[in-house]
């Protein structure tokens, strides 16, 4: 008889590998499971040729299969009709009394269903775990990179997070494939789809694809779905990590980078730690700090009036553009003197001179500020 724990070591090493087992045959778990029993479960062919286990002889004696039912005894031997993973028609057989053999067997091929079924998903569950700092082993690890790389030698990894901002905006399968489009595996990336409205893209950085030409790669992605798709999208890139074991880390900096960015309205172009700025330190103060300083700074303007709104938004790009008059009417297409007069009443109502850098300065951080709060405010409605 087989006992409880034979059983569990059977199903145990079936389901993590027998599926690619029948169709690579490869020994390794196959003589894991032949350690167990006293007679080694087998793989034969519909003609009794044996692939597994080699030592056996060359065929068993399996008589008109195609008559047979799926599962049946002869010679003393117990066949179960299963399939490769490419489709063919293969037996896993075992010897002995059709009791016994008849359990295992039917547990192996259940066990070999299964794992069918959780091939055609393993990629992109497995390269979403890992991303998520699930822990999986260096050969899943391994698995998760083969069909990634370029044939180039990869330096290192980094993530590009692509998130929809539009209220209630779900990515459609023409958004990820436009994603593919841009970052295809070829070129050394991956696509996965994190959630709903969320994106993950997998860079294998190598000497000629680096971080910088990933930047530039994911500057694009924005303009390029809101003319594709109509999609807006804010853009992301996690820090570069050396080793993929690490990759986890981009992700999270890519989400956090991410977030910082759509709660400063900085969702042009694509987003890094060194353009996030001062709002990345912003986000780590406590909210009484922000509404105190912002008090101080924009408190006599009304950020919720039309006036204070047009006041804040042109000081605003005034300081976007370097305090260039000439730049900054060309981009709200208003006249010079329009331009500064606005200036100069925001002046006069904060007592403070945005012409001047220091004063500059923190009425950009104030103005980031008020955009975080903002937006804090909405989501917690």
């Amino acid at each position: 008889m087989y006992n409880a724990v034979v059983y569990y070591y059977l199903y145990k090493y079936f389901w993590a590998g027998v599926c690619n087992l029948i169709s690579t045959f490869e020994k390794r778990i196959l003589d894991k499971i032949a350690g167990l029993l006293e007679n080694p479960v087998g793989v034969c062919r519909e003609d009794g040729t044996v692939l597994y286990p080699e030592k056996t002889r060359k065929k068993v004696p399996l008589r008109s299969p195609e008559k047979a039912e799926a599962f049946f005894c002869e010679d003393g031997y117990c066949f179960l009709k299963t399939a490769t993973s490419d489709g063919e028609t293969a037996y896993l057989f075992l010897r002995g009394d059709e009791e016994n053999c008849r359990s295992v067997l039917n547990l192996a091929s259940v066990a070999l269903e299964k794992e069918t079924e959780k091939e055609t998903l393993t990629k992109e569950d497995l390269l979403r775990g890992i991303l998520q700092g699930k822990s999986v082993g260096k050969s899943e690890i391994k698995e998760a990179m083969k069909s990634s790389r370029t044939d180039q030698k990869v330096t290192g990894s980094a993530v590009i997070y692509v998130k929809a901002i539009s209220q209630g905006a779900v990515f459609s399968g023409d958004d990820i494939e436009v994603l593919k489009s841009i970052f295809p595996v070829d070129a050394g990336f991956e696509t996965v789809p994190m959630e709903k409205d969320a994106v993950a893209v997998i860079s294998f950085l190598t000497k000629e694809n680096d971080y910088a030409n990933v930047m530039e790669l994911a500057g694009a992605v924005r303009e390029t779905m809101q003319a594709e798709t109509m999609t807006n999208v804010c853009v992301a890139v996690g820090n570069e990590v050396s080793s993929f074991d690490k990759i986890s880390s981009s992700y999270e900096d890519a989400v956090r980078i991410c977030e910082t960015g759509i709660s400063f309205g900085l969702v042009e172009g694509a987003l890094d730690e060194k353009k996030l700025g001062v709002a990345s330190l912003v986000c780590e103060l406590p909210e009484g700090v922000c509404e105190r300083y912002l008090e101080s700074i924009l408190g006599s303007i009304d950020a919720e009036e039309k006036t204070g709104r047009e006041l804040i938004d042109t000081v605003n790009c005034f300081l976007e553009n370097n305090q260039n008059v000439s730049e900054t009417s060309r981009v709200l297409y208003v006249h010079r003197n329009t331009l500064m007069y606005r200036v100069e009443k925001f002046n006069k109502l904060t007592g403070l001179d945005c012409t001047k850098f220091e004063d500059g300065v923190r009425i950009r951080l104030a103005i980031q500020i008020l955009r975080y709060l903002k937006t804090k405010k909405q989501a917690s409605v």
